[in-house]
């Protein structure tokens, strides 16, 4: 019997990375430590290792593509810069209403009613000013996405000329009219960043960090019952937890809630939902399932894995030099969804982690047989045949589930194959 002891420290030289606000993020750092023992017996026939291990790693990539916001993360964007020119819209409308009629009047006439049901200008002005005089992002923000925003003169604008000229690329001419011949038209009100969604300074699209803690443990069992039988398994459990969220994203959600709880959430986009409904449903929803995953087991990793592999090589009779072999693998389900929280009974439109849509058990059987033996006194010849993922065909697999329970995302998971290995050794 033996007993071991391990810690490390590491880091990963990973490529520069941005938060939402165009800081860099350090560089993942992980520590680990785990413990065991060893038992061995029957002349190291029979084996027996049980491994403990606890690893933290902070500043972590949280979902690379989406920050975890669900496709939702130009929203960091296109909100401000859209919301500008929705509220030029409203302007637009009050100023000139034939501009603004028809087809053209949903940017600004459903966003304040009067008493007989009319558009309210002097309400819908005053949600507009509120738009540019409160705007609490700083112009470094806007520059790194390349917004045409000039941030101190939004805020001290006092005429509707200047805060025309604060949102240059708007589509009005020197004189703060409207200009159709500008080739903006509706463009205008969905205005596209300058570096295509991504960081000046970085080249890509900002990212969240996120602080993980994985504990667990694994037993593994390596027996040779007989001279050319050998078998192995292993069985393991794994508690992935994240500890902490990027402080940016918990600082940009503060500010903007604070800033559309007041007149400017008000300002609708494309006609349909007011901005403070938009951010409500596709950044504070997904923001607040991540804050009460802390702590939690993290989604997509499965608790349970076990494997086995057992091989025989035959050294008499017509088979010597062939060898046969089997290998099981099991995972165990995991997290992909979670269902809508229910309150008296009535859904309220949020997640809820306490009831998770679980995906299915993965289990795969491999097989093998080969054959060697030595063509001269110099060279050995082997030939082998892998067939794996035994009697499958191929599929679809759910990666994410709907809070509905239907299947939002799956991938492909591929069916039986084989391949054929010719070996010369000389």
């Amino acid at each position: 019997m033996s007993v071991f002891f391990n810690r490390s420290e590491n880091f990963k030289a990973d490529a520069p990375r941005g938060d939402i606000f165009g800081n860099k993020i350090a560089n993942p750092k992980g520590n680990t430590k785990d413990y065991g023992v060893v038992i061995s017996t029957l002349d190291d026939k029979l084996q027996l290792k049980a491994t403990w291990y606890e690893t933290s790693v902070k500043d972590a990539t949280l979902q690379a593509d989406s920050a975890g916001f669900s496709g939702n993360l130009y929203y960091v964007w296109a909100l401000p810069y859209w919301g500008a020119t929705h509220a030029l819209a409203a302007l637009d409308g009050i100023a000139s209403p034939q501009l603004r009629q028809g087809n053209w009047g949903w940017p600004w006439n459903g966003i304040a009613v009067d008493g007989s049901g009319n558009p309210d200008p002097v309400r819908i002005r005053a949600i507009a000013e509120d738009f540019f005089r409160s705007f609490p992002l700083s112009q470094s923000f806007v520059d790194e996405y390349g917004l045409g925003m000039n941030v101190a003169a939004m805020r001290a604008a006092t005429t509707d000329a200047q805060r025309y000229a604060s949102i240059p690329t708007y589509g009005l001419n020197s004189s703060g009219v409207y200009d159709t011949n500008s080739g903006n038209g509706a463009s205008a009100l969905g205005l596209q960043p300058l570096y295509s969604g991504n960081l000046r300074s970085f080249g890509s699209g900002p990212q969240a960090s996120v602080d993980t803690l994985s504990k667990g443990m694994e037993f593994e069992l390596v027996a040779q019952p007989m001279k050319n039988w050998n078998i192995t398994a292993n069985v393991s459990k794994t508690k992935a937890t994240r500890s902490a969220i990027s402080p940016a994203i918990d600082t940009w959600i503060k500010t903007y809630s604070q800033y559309l709880a007041g007149d400017a959430g008000l300002i609708k986009l494309w006609g349909g939902d007011p901005l403070r409904t938009v951010w409500a449903n596709n950044v504070v929803a997904p923001y607040t399932v991540l804050k009460n995953q802390i702590g939690t087991s993290a989604p997509e990793v499965p608790e349970w894995r076990f494997n086995a592999i057992t091989n025989y090589n035959f050294d008499r009779g017509f088979l010597k030099g062939t060898n046969v072999g089997l290998a099981y693998r099991w995972e165990d389900k995991r997290i992909l969804g979670y269902q809508l929280e229910k309150k008296n009974n009535v859904l309220t439109g949020e997640l809820d982690i306490s009831k998770p849509w679980y995906g299915p058990t993965d289990e795969h059987v491999d097989l093998w047989i080969g054959y060697g033996r030595k063509l001269t006194t110099k060279v050995d010849w082997r030939i082998q045949l892998n067939v794996r993922n035994v009697t499958e065909h191929a599929k679809l697999v759910p990666v994410n589930i709907q809070p509905d329970g239907s299947v939002a995302l799956s991938r492909i998971q591929e069916g039986q194959t084989w391949q054929i290995t010719n070996t010369f050794n000389f």
